[in-house]
């Protein structure tokens, strides 16, 4: 099962149980299930509060998505995109991706998400 390891298939009294792997401080797959506290994108711009309308408007509220863990500014990926990201607080810059560490155990790394989504050569 996904998020459990577990360093001996024989169990037995003396043995730890599986150690289960949150998204707490990294993501894995497109990090829809990530809750840590990032709260700046990857050119280091700052996320706006998924409560605040300014300054942009939208519809990721918490009260839309009240599970989608919108508390905060913190990275989030309410809507199945390809990794957690967050509306800005520049007047320029509506949203972006943010740079959220990769889970070792997912098997997808930074480099191949930034390729898939067509950003390589920010890596």
């Amino acid at each position: 099962m996904r998020g459990f390891e577990e360093e001996n298939s024989q169990r037995d009294e003396d043995s730890e149980p599986p150690t289960f792997v949150s998204e707490l401080t990294c993501i894995a797959d497109r990090g829809e299930k990530y809750r840590g506290n990032f709260s700046t994108t990857w050119s280091g711009k700052t996320c706006q509060k998924w409560s605040a309308q300014m300054p942009y408007r939208h519809d990721f509220t918490p009260e839309n998505y009240p599970c989608g863990g919108l508390e905060e500014n913190y990275c989030r990926n309410p809507n199945n995109e390809m990794k957690p990201w967050c509306f800005t607080t520049d007047p320029k810059t509506p949203w972006e991706f943010c740079n959220v560490p990769i889970c070792e155990d997912s098997g997808r790394t930074e480099e191949n998400s930034f390729s898939f989504l067509g950003l390589r050569e920010m890596v």
